[in-house]
C-alpha cells in the first residue's frame, strides 16, 4: 500500500495544528478525508487500515505544520512509527543546519547584537564658548544642532 502525495497546505494554515479542528483547513480536510471512490474500494475488513492511514496522514501534516523549516519530502512513512522516525531525523537535520548557519554568521564577524542605531555616548555639556566655537567651525549654511 502506498501513500499518495497530499496537496501542500496553504500559507494561512492554522498556527496551532494540535488544537485546530481538521475541517478548519479545507486543504488539510480534503487531503485526509476519504472520498466515496476510496471508501467503495475498501472492504469492511480494511476499515481499520484506512483509519490508520488517515490518522498517520493527519499526524504527518500536524508534525510538518509545527516546524516550517522541515521539508515535507523528508517526512515519509505509512505507519505512525515510520512517520515519527523520519520526522525526528528531519528535525535533527534542520537543527544541524540552523546551528551551522549560526556558527558561520558568528565566524563571518556578525555579532550577536542586532543591527541598529549606535548606543548613546556620554559627553559632557558644552559651555557657551565651546558652542560658539563649534558653530563657527562648521561651513556656512550647514544644518545641525549643537549639543
Amino acid at each position: 500500500m502506498t501513500v499518495e502525495s497530499t496537496p501542500a497546505l496553504p500559507i494561512d494554515a492554522p498556527v496551532d495544528p494540535v488544537s485546530a479542528p481538521l475541517d478548519a483547513n479545507p486543504a488539510l480536510a480534503a487531503a485526509t478525508t476519504p472520498t466515496s471512490e476510496t471508501m467503495s474500494s475498501i472492504s469492511p475488513g480494511d476499515n481499520l487500515l484506512a483509519e490508520n492511514l488517515a490518522l498517520s496522514t493527519r499526524l504527518r501534516e500536524v508534525l510538518l505544520a509545527t516546524d516550517a523549516a522541515i521539508a515535507p519530502e523528508l517526512v515519509t512513512g505509512e505507519t505512525v512509527a515510520e512517520i515519527e522516525a523520519s520526522y525526528a531525523a528531519a528535525k535533527a537535520l534542520a537543527d544541524r543546519v540552523r546551528e551551522s548557519v549560526r556558527r558561520e554568521s558568528l565566524a563571518a564577524g556578525a555579532s550577536a547584537v542586532p543591527v541598529g542605531a549606535p548606543g548613546r555616548s556620554q559627553t559632557r555639556p558644552l559651555n557657551a564658548l565651546e558652542k560658539i566655537r563649534a558653530g563657527l567651525s562648521r561651513p556656512a549654511g550647514s544644518a545641525g544642532s549643537i549639543p
